[in-house]
């Protein structure tokens, strides 16, 4: 995949915003009727905190297509290739830019 089609990517950008808003509705629901169980009701703040951060960086990425600047790498500022973006539209940095931060601890090996 050579060329990124931003249209397709910025319909899936926005399901996916709507996804994670759906997710967060729904856990916070969840919250509301576990403050009998403090297990429970952690490991649903912390699917919360997660889901929060997805719907953010969607949300950014929506940002950046209408601004003009997705699919560019925020650490190197260049295009990210097709098959990332594809694999993940939110995707804020090129495969070279990963393994960069990899190498310095900023990022797992599995992201």
């Amino acid at each position: 995949m050579s060329r990124v089609n931003e249209s397709v990517l910025a319909r899936r950008l926005l399901v996916m915003q709507r996804d994670a808003s759906l997710a967060i509705a729904n856990l916070e629901a969840e919250i509301l009727t576990l403050h009998q169980d403090p297990e429970a009701l952690g490991k649903a703040r912390r699917k919360l905190v997660v889901a929060q951060m997805r719907y953010s960086e969607v949300t950014c990425a929506i940002h950046r297509v209408a601004d003009g600047s997705f699919g560019y790498c925020k650490l190197t500022t260049k295009r990210i290739d097709a098959e990332t973006l594809y694999r993940n539209p939110a995707s804020r940095f090129s495969r070279e830019a990963l393994e960069i931060l990899r190498k310095r601890g900023y990022v797992e090996e599995s992201a």
